[in-house]
């Protein structure tokens, strides 16, 4: 089937809003033959990026197809997937508008679907963040070099290092953000023992996100939260985002065959 581009006058953010959905060619038949549950991933894009850019620069369209899994790729801006303090609230707007749309515009019910979610850089951070927020409705998490800093990390690079985006989304307290903040996110999973989706994070060595990568990952160790960790000699771009997609994509596919 065609890429599907859904337009529309998002209530939540008072903006027009764009998100592209790809449905794999084999999704009819296996309506009409009732195969089971369906499978849907999110994919979220990094700072500067847009739904496209999944289009654009990497597989994730052959490999929908090939293992017949749905694609959602919203627009989110340099939001980090926040409800804004100097913005929109492009949380609530992701979390609990979207599926909404999703489900009157191309009948996507998540409650009836089994979900995966992936993002890199600035949307790794966003789908650990959404992954740990609402565990119920993901079976994976997958980020991609993702913006995994603690509060105290982002806090400080507002401060020391004039980092305007990140000030924009977090503000200049970015310490009593509590729903912003994965590691407590993660902490609190694991503590009254929810559901936790499986956890894969991967960067690279000679990615600039490699020391707070390596810190979520010890953090969550330390805390006996189950999650799968990889790191090779890569950078931060698609060169090896777009390997580590498709490795994602045959996972998820190959493991729940």
């Amino acid at each position: 089937m065609p890429k599907i581009t859904l337009e529309f006058e998002s209530r939540i953010l008072g903006l027009p809003q764009t998100v592209q959905v790809h449905i794999p060619k084999k999704r009819l038949a296996m309506v009409q033959e009732s195969e089971g549950q369906e499978r849907v991933l999110f994919l979220l894009h990094g700072k500067s990026g847009c739904g496209q850019t999944f289009y654009d620069y990497t597989d994730a369209v052959q490999l929908s197809n090939s293992h017949n899994l749905i694609l959602v790729m919203p627009d989110m801006q340099n939001s980090y997937y926040t409800n804004m303090v100097y913005g929109e609230a492009y949380f609530d707007y992701l979390t609990m508008e979207m599926p909404r749309i999703l489900k009157a515009m191309v009948s996507l019910n998540l409650s009836e679907t089994e979900n995966y979610i992936l993002g890199y850089s600035m949307g790794g951070y966003g789908a650990v963040k959404w992954g740990l927020t609402t565990p119920e409705l993901f079976s994976g998490i997958a980020s991609l070099s993702g913006s995994l800093r603690s509060l105290q990390e982002t806090q400080d690079k507002i401060h020391k290092e004039q980092r305007r985006d990140l000030l924009l989304a977090f503000g200049e307290n970015a310490l009593e953000r509590s729903c912003d903040d994965i590691y407590g996110l993660a902490e609190q999973s694991a503590r009254i023992k929810k559901k936790t989706p499986e956890i894969f994070l991967y960067c690279g060595r000679n990615d600039g996100l490699i020391t707070v990568n390596r810190n979520f990952h010890e953090f969550l160790h330390r805390n006996q939260i189950e999650h799968m960790y990889m790191e090779d000699d890569g950078v931060h771009d698609f060169t090896d985002w777009k390997v580590q997609i498709k490795n994602y994509i045959e996972w998820i596919t190959r493991s729940r065959k």
